[in-house]
C-alpha cells in the first residue's frame, strides 16, 4: 500500500472518529449514531461523491460499515486503527506543542503530516522523553480523553495487524 494511500485511510478514519467524539458532545448517541457522508467530506475538504466511494473501500477492508442512506460507523477494527493514529498525532503535537514550545496551530498542522510517517518505536521514544523531561500533561491537550500510553499503543497496533 502507498503512503497516499496509506494516508488517506488514517485521515478518513481519524475524522470519523472525531465526528463520532463531537456528536457525543452534542448530546447525541455516538456510539450508534452513523456518520454522515456529507459531515465527512466538509471536515476532508472532499466531494460527497469522493468520500462515499472511498468509504465503499473501506468497508471492503472491515474498517467501516455502510448504513445506506444514514451514514457509516466504524467497526472495532476501524475503531481501533482510529484510536491509535489519534493518539500517534496527539502525542507529537504534545511534544511540538509543550517540549518545543511550538505554536499549537502549527504543532497541529506538523502532527497531521508525522503521524502517518512515524513508526510506533519512534512515537513510544518521543512520549518516554516527554515523561523524562518535561511531562506532557496530556490531559491539557485540546482534545479528549483517548490519549494512553505507548504499550497501550504497541497492543491496539498488534490488534489492529490481526
Amino acid at each position: 500500500m502507498s503512503l497516499r494511500s496509506i494516508r488517506s485511510t488514517e485521515d478518513y478514519l481519524s475524522t470519523i472518529w472525531n465526528l463520532k467524539k463531537e456528536n457525543g458532545k452534542k448530546g447525541e448517541s455516538s456510539d450508534i449514531k452513523p456518520i454522515r457522508i456529507k459531515d465527512i467530506a466538509e471536515k476532508l475538504n472532499i466531494s460527497s461523491p469522493s468520500v462515499s466511494e472511498y468509504v465503499r473501500k473501506l468497508a471492503k477492508t472491515d474498517k467501516v460499515e455502510v448504513i445506506d442512506r444514514k451514514g457509516v460507523i466504524l467497526t472495532e477494527k476501524g475503531e481501533k486503527e482510529a484510536i491509535l493514529i489519534v493518539n500517534k498525532h496527539r502525542i507529537i503535537e504534545c511534544f511540538l506543542n509543550q517540549i518545543l514550545e511550538v505554536d499549537l496551530k502549527d504543532a497541529h498542522l506538523q502532527s497531521h503530516d508525522l503521524e502517518h510517517v512515524m513508526e510506533l518505536e519512534t512515537i513510544d521514544k518521543l512520549f518516554a522523553f516527554i515523561k523524562k523531561n518535561k511531562g506532557c500533561n496530556l490531559d491539557k491537550c485540546p482534545f479528549d480523553e483517548v490519549c494512553i500510553s505507548p504499550n497501550s499503543l504497541n497492543t491496539i497496533a498488534r490488534a489492529v495487524e490481526s
